[in-house]
Formats: structure tokens, sequence, C-alpha cells
């Protein structure tokens, strides 16, 4: 079956000279609308694509919303339990200080880690304070006041 195009002279000559990163779907669009650069007023032909072209732009299509419901996506971050853990087992850091410029160094390679885990938390309600953070004191065994005098 061949594949239509119904290419809109004004919309699709601003995508073909607008967009200058790599967009597949934009490039085909530039595509249809050079094939119907004839037609007059601003509704170009329907326009016959081949079936590879028509492959071409449904998977042109389907990676541009793959890609738009990607960055739609909130970050999705360990439970503070497991987050302390992970940083408890890591044990590189411990001051709050030392966390911060960790992360400022762009070594934070773990999606699943808040940069800042004091604000994530605190407005879900369980931060306890950066000595459980970076320790993994679940028990309050942690004397987070003694740290906070020194961050001062």
């Amino acid at each position: 079956l061949p594949c239509w195009v119904r290419v809109s002279l004004v919309r699709a000559s601003g995508l073909a000279g607008g967009y200058k990163t790599r967009r597949p779907f934009a490039a085909l669009s530039a595509i249809a609308t050079r094939a119907a650069h004839d037609a007059q007023g601003d509704e170009g032909p329907s326009v016959p694509l081949d079936e590879a072209d028509c492959i071409r732009l449904e998977r042109a299509r389907l990676v541009e919303q793959y890609r738009q419901s990607v960055l739609k996506r909130r970050p999705r971050f360990l439970p503070f339990s497991e987050c302390a853990r992970w940083v408890a087992a890591m044990g590189l850091w411990d001051t709050e200080e030392e966390w911060q410029e960790w992360i400022a160094n762009g070594e934070k390679r773990n999606p699943y880690i808040p940069s800042r885990p004091d604000e994530y938390y605190g407005k879900l309600g369980q931060w306890p304070g950066w000595a459980s953070f970076l320790h993994g004191c679940d028990d309050g065994s942690c004397d987070d006041s003694s740290e906070s005098s020194s961050s001062s």
C-alpha cells in the first residue's frame, strides 16, 4: 500500500529552515515539502512516498514520540533507606561539604541517587540529616547535631 503525506507548505517550510539539530522527522517533512513545492497556496498536494520512505517516516515519528516521553519523565530515586545504604557502602564522604564537592566535580553517575538529597527527601518528609544519609544510620545512633555545628 502506498503511503501519502499531505504537506502544508507554510508549516513544513518552517520546519525545513528552523531546525538545525538532527531530527529525522523534520528532515523527512522537509523532503516532502520540496517534493510538493510546485503547489500553489498554503496546502500542498498529497505526495506519494515509497515503502522505504514510509518506514523511515514512521520510525522517525516513533523516535521523536519516545524522545518527548523521556523528556517529560520525572527522575526516579531510591527510597531513603536504600539510598543511604548505597552512600554508606561507597564510603567516600564524611561531611555535607564533601558530598557537595563530589557533586560539583561531576562525579555523580548514579541516576537513582539525588544530587541534593536534603531537598528531595526533605520534601517527602524522610530527611533525618546528613549524618544518617552519609553513614547509613537508620536507628538514630548518628549524632547529627555535631555535624550541623561543624558546617556553620
